[in-house]
């Protein structure tokens, strides 16, 4: 025996649950949720809008759904391509390595490559006065042997006797550098070559001389020495020495 509805409501719940779906129950709620004064009746009006809302609610549902869909197949083709990448990446690192040598070799070709790597170059008068640490990297050195020739030396290490640093090159040569200058000898300490800086080229600076003044009004000046002038501000010295003077022989 069935049970006799007591609303309106309940007759029409019965009757939109014969819909396929969840569509009648979600037709049924957004009814429910119209019904201000609670009577329980609805207008043809009313069931029609309810009817629009449920498709224009189950297409945008759609559309969210094949935007997820879009999305999960986009990351899968994002990390396929990652994975490839990586799998290309290490098959390069095996046909191409640098030796101890700095030589780039590639198994494929057999033509090796030397490559060099960015080196700071220093003038000798530099290193004067500085630690031992900072000679860490010194490996070779440029430095004129004669008024028109100059050689390449390799370092094996350096020592610091008080003030003066010794160099030890390969062939037993010997670099002594003082703050007057340096020499060079052989195997043997004969002079090779013996160099005293200029008193005249040293680092000094002219007289300060106002320029004029800023915008806050503090004075401008510029101090020039045998280096490129450089502006600076109130008393603080602001230059970098790019020039070297060349040492005179003896």
């Amino acid at each position: 025996m069935s049970v006799v509805p007591q609303s309106r409501t309940e007759k029409f719940t019965n009757i939109v649950s014969r819909v396929d779906g969840d569509d009648g129950t979600r037709i049924v709620q957004l009814l429910k949720s119209w019904d201000k004064n609670g009577d329980g009746t609805f207008t043809a009006e009313e069931v029609a809008e309810a009817a629009r809302q449920l498709t224009s609610e189950r297409k945008h549902n759609k559309t969210l759904r094949w935007a997820l869909i879009g999305m999960g197949v986009g990351w899968i083709i994002t990390l396929v391509i990652v994975f490839v990448l990586v799998l290309a990446g290490v098959e390069v690192m095996k046909d191409i390595k640098v030796d101890g040598q700095a030589v780039v070799i590639d198994r494929g070709t057999k033509h090796p490559a030397r490559m060099a790597e960015a080196l700071e170059r220093f003038a000798l008068p530099d290193f004067y006065g500085q630690p031992l640490r900072d000679f860490e990297k010194l490996e070779t050195l440029v430095i004129p042997t004669g008024e028109e020739s100059e050689g390449l030396f390799r370092v094996s290490y350096v020592l610091k006797e008080g003030d003066e640093y010794k160099l030890h090159l390969e062939g037993d040569m010997v670099i002594t550098l003082t703050k007057a200058g340096y020499t060079l000898t052989d195997a043997d300490g004969k002079e090779i070559v013996a160099v005293e800086y200029e008193k005249e080229k040293k680092r000094q600076l002219q007289e300060t001389r106002v320029i004029g003044r800023d915008d806050l009004g503090s004075a401008r000046f510029t101090r020039c020495g045998p280096y490129p002038c450089a502006e600076v501000i109130g008393e603080r010295p602001f230059y970098r020495p790019l020039a070297r003077p060349f040492p005179s022989f003896t």
